[in-house]
Protein backbone atom coordinates (compact mmCIF):
# COMPACT_ATOMS: atom_id res chain seq x y z
CA UNK A 1 0.00 0.00 0.00
CA UNK A 2 2.81 2.35 0.44
CA UNK A 3 3.29 2.11 -3.32
CA UNK A 4 0.02 3.06 -4.03
CA UNK A 5 -0.30 5.68 -0.90
CA UNK A 6 3.11 7.37 -2.29
CA UNK A 7 1.63 7.69 -5.70
CA UNK A 8 -1.87 9.05 -5.38
CA UNK A 9 -3.49 11.83 -3.45
CA UNK A 10 -4.48 10.85 -0.21
CA UNK A 11 -8.19 11.32 -0.87
CA UNK A 12 -7.91 8.84 -3.56
CA UNK A 13 -5.67 6.04 -1.91
CA UNK A 14 -8.65 6.33 1.36
CA UNK A 15 -11.11 4.56 -1.05
CA UNK A 16 -13.45 5.30 2.51
CA UNK A 17 -16.42 6.50 0.29
CA UNK A 18 -16.78 3.61 -2.08
CA UNK A 19 -15.27 0.35 -0.54
CA UNK A 20 -14.66 1.47 3.40
CA UNK A 21 -11.07 0.67 3.57
CA UNK A 22 -8.80 3.07 5.26
CA UNK A 23 -10.97 5.10 7.07
CA UNK A 24 -11.15 4.10 10.77
CA UNK A 25 -8.62 1.48 12.65
CA UNK A 26 -10.35 -1.79 12.25
CA UNK A 27 -10.79 -1.12 8.39
CA UNK A 28 -7.15 1.05 7.98
CA UNK A 29 -4.44 -0.78 6.08
CA UNK A 30 -0.76 -1.46 6.92
CA UNK A 31 2.05 -0.01 4.30
CA UNK A 32 3.46 -2.91 4.10
CA UNK A 33 0.53 -4.65 2.55
CA UNK A 34 -0.44 -5.20 -0.91
CA UNK A 35 -3.53 -3.69 -2.86
CA UNK A 36 -4.55 -7.45 -3.04
CA UNK A 37 -3.88 -8.04 0.49
CA UNK A 38 -6.48 -5.21 1.50
CA UNK A 39 -8.80 -6.03 -1.07
CA UNK A 40 -8.60 -10.06 -0.24
CA UNK A 41 -9.60 -9.26 3.64
CA UNK A 42 -12.04 -6.84 2.62
CA UNK A 43 -14.63 -8.99 0.93
CA UNK A 44 -12.59 -10.04 -1.89
CA UNK A 45 -12.79 -7.05 -3.33
CA UNK A 46 -11.90 -6.60 -7.26
CA UNK A 47 -8.16 -5.20 -7.29
CA UNK A 48 -8.02 -3.90 -10.71
CA UNK A 49 -11.50 -1.90 -10.02
CA UNK A 50 -10.17 -0.70 -6.46
CA UNK A 51 -7.14 0.23 -8.63
CA UNK A 52 -9.41 2.03 -11.42
CA UNK A 53 -11.14 3.76 -8.63
CA UNK A 54 -8.19 5.23 -6.93
CA UNK A 55 -6.91 6.50 -10.10
CA UNK A 56 -9.81 7.83 -10.76
CA UNK A 57 -10.60 9.67 -7.75
CA UNK A 58 -6.75 10.78 -7.81
CA UNK A 59 -7.47 12.55 -11.41
CA UNK A 60 -10.78 14.29 -10.23
CA UNK A 61 -8.68 15.48 -7.32
CA UNK A 62 -6.05 16.72 -9.23
CA UNK A 63 -8.73 18.70 -11.29
CA UNK A 64 -9.56 21.23 -8.09
CA UNK A 65 -6.40 20.80 -5.97
CA UNK A 66 -3.56 23.74 -6.49
CA UNK A 67 -0.07 23.94 -4.87
CA UNK A 68 0.70 26.15 -1.71
CA UNK A 69 2.99 27.95 -4.80
CA UNK A 70 0.13 28.79 -7.11
CA UNK A 71 -2.12 29.57 -3.77
CA UNK A 72 0.50 32.03 -3.12
CA UNK A 73 0.51 33.68 -6.59
CA UNK A 74 -3.23 34.48 -6.53
CA UNK A 75 -3.21 35.80 -3.55
CA UNK A 76 0.12 38.09 -4.80
CA UNK A 77 -2.26 38.68 -8.00
CA UNK A 78 -5.28 39.76 -6.78
CA UNK A 79 -6.06 41.28 -3.11
CA UNK A 80 -9.90 40.41 -3.38
CA UNK A 81 -8.86 36.68 -3.13
CA UNK A 82 -10.05 35.41 -0.24
CA UNK A 83 -9.12 32.00 1.12
CA UNK A 84 -11.46 29.96 3.49
CA UNK A 85 -9.69 27.67 5.91
CA UNK A 86 -12.28 24.60 6.14
CA UNK A 87 -9.80 22.28 8.31
CA UNK A 88 -10.43 21.70 11.82
CA UNK A 89 -10.27 24.25 14.84
CA UNK A 90 -7.58 22.13 16.37
CA UNK A 91 -5.14 22.21 12.30
CA UNK A 92 -6.30 25.69 12.33
CA UNK A 93 -4.88 26.69 15.69
CA UNK A 94 -1.81 24.70 15.41
CA UNK A 95 -0.62 26.10 11.74
CA UNK A 96 -2.67 29.19 10.87
CA UNK A 97 -2.39 30.57 7.19
CA UNK A 98 -1.90 34.07 6.76
CA UNK A 99 -4.75 36.15 5.83
CA UNK A 100 -7.21 33.40 5.49
CA UNK A 101 -10.47 33.21 7.12
CA UNK A 102 -11.68 30.32 9.57
CA UNK A 103 -15.06 28.59 8.50
CA UNK A 104 -16.32 25.26 10.35
CA UNK A 105 -19.30 23.07 9.12
CA UNK A 106 -20.71 23.97 12.68
CA UNK A 107 -24.53 22.54 13.59
CA UNK A 108 -25.59 26.49 13.29
CA UNK A 109 -25.35 27.48 9.80
CA UNK A 110 -27.21 30.63 10.03
CA UNK A 111 -24.18 31.65 13.10
CA UNK A 112 -21.55 30.21 10.48
CA UNK A 113 -22.54 32.39 7.83
CA UNK A 114 -22.74 35.54 9.99
CA UNK A 115 -19.14 34.68 11.05
CA UNK A 116 -17.88 34.57 7.89
CA UNK A 117 -19.86 37.93 6.50
CA UNK A 118 -18.42 39.57 10.26
CA UNK A 119 -14.34 37.96 9.42
CA UNK A 120 -14.61 38.72 5.29
CA UNK A 121 -16.28 42.54 6.65
CA UNK A 122 -18.87 41.06 3.62
CA UNK A 123 -22.54 41.31 3.57
CA UNK A 124 -23.52 39.32 0.25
Amino acid sequence: MSAVSGKFSRRATGVVRRYHIGGCSSCGFRPDETLAQVCARNGNLDVAEVMAHIQSSHEQDAKVLISPAELAGFLRRDKSVKLVDVRSREEFEAVKIEGSIFAFAGRDARTHGERLEHQSGRRD
